[in-house]
């Protein structure tokens, strides 16, 4: 539903509203060393290989901060050269990739209850994701018109 480059409107959703997940959970650590194109595979990321998303704030391409020089130190020094966001951290922007299933990798989706990932429909509805979803259908999923209808995930 969301993208960095692109917004929707409802009626480009022809594969039901209900069947289409428009936000998926992600924790404030994120998953390494899951296998690409799977789910569940992951590890959750130790608090010193925090990884995190910033609400409406565009991060820049892969992550990468474009916003550097225009925040202060927190002591009030002088600007910091890495941008808003704390050092030796990774940043996203605010989506997720659906090339990694729930819990895999950090640009994944992937949240803290325990085996599932709860995600929000584009008919509004909150329901959970199992994170052993088939990837093949994690993908069918996210995709808004791949003529593929999915209602049970």
């Amino acid at each position: 539903m969301f993208s960095e480059d692109q917004w929707n409107k409802i009626a480009t959703i022809p594969d039901g509203t209900s069947n289409v997940v428009m936000v998926a959970e992600c924790n404030s650590t994120g998953y390494k060393w899951g296998g690409f194109h799977t789910s569940g595979t992951g590890w959750k990321r130790a608090p010193n290989e925090r990884v995190f998303r910033m609400a409406f704030v565009g991060t820049g391409t892969n992550g990468e901060c474009c916003e550097s020089g225009l925040y202060s130190k927190p002591d009030n020094s002088g600007a910091r050269t890495g941008g808003f966001f704390p050092s030796n951290v990774a940043n996203y922007s605010p989506s997720y990739l659906t090339a990694w299933g729930p819990k895999v990798e950090w640009p994944g989706a992937g949240g803290v209850h325990p085996a599932i990932t709860m995600v929000l429909a584009a008919d509004g509805s909150v329901r959970p994701a199992s994170d052993s979803i088939d990837w093949p259908v994690w993908v069918q999923i996210n995709a808004r018109q791949d003529g593929v209808a999915t209602p049970n995930f």
